[in-house]
């Protein structure tokens, strides 16, 4: 299937492949005849911890796609986030704040035990909606943020 193109200037190009699916970091893979004005799946993935600077670099990232379509689908990967702290838990829950306001959906996965676990001590897992696989949420278009 062919996909159209649109690059962020701000993002850096990655390619990164999964056994389900192909993702490519600030392009958003719009099969032909997708209005970018409807609804949108975008998975950010934190490239380091989300201590005071990961989380403002997420943070940055997430408010420069906004005002996002509603009932667009955003996931935050946190495959390569070991830790997370106080600036990284308000952070989450910003963007969560943000995702309701603008009636989108909002999904964390791939949660390392030590940030489930602060999630669990501070009371913010019932919060948020924590997948284990999203091949069942993306169905459409897909676009990636490294952050």
């Amino acid at each position: 299937m062919a996909h159209n193109f649109i690059q962020h200037p701000d993002f850096k190009t990655q390619n990164i492949n999964t056994p389900s699916l192909f993702l490519t970091s600030s392009l958003a893979l719009l099969p032909p005849g997708l209005d970018p004005q409807k609804a949108m799946n975008i998975i950010l993935r934190p490239q380091r911890d989300l201590d005071i600077k990961g989380a403002s670099l997420l943070q940055q990232k997430v408010f420069s796609l906004f005002p996002a379509p509603p009932h667009s689908n955003w996931a935050i990967d946190l495959v390569q986030v070991q830790n997370i702290d106080h600036f990284g838990l308000t952070t989450l829950v910003t963007i969560r704040q943000a995702a309701q306001h603008y009636q989108c959906n909002l999904y964390l996965f791939n949660l390392k035990p030590s940030v489930r676990y602060m999630l669990a001590i501070t009371e913010l897992e019932s919060q948020f909606k924590v997948v284990d696989n999203l091949e069942t949420l993306f169905t459409d278009g897909l676009r990636i943020v490294l952050c």
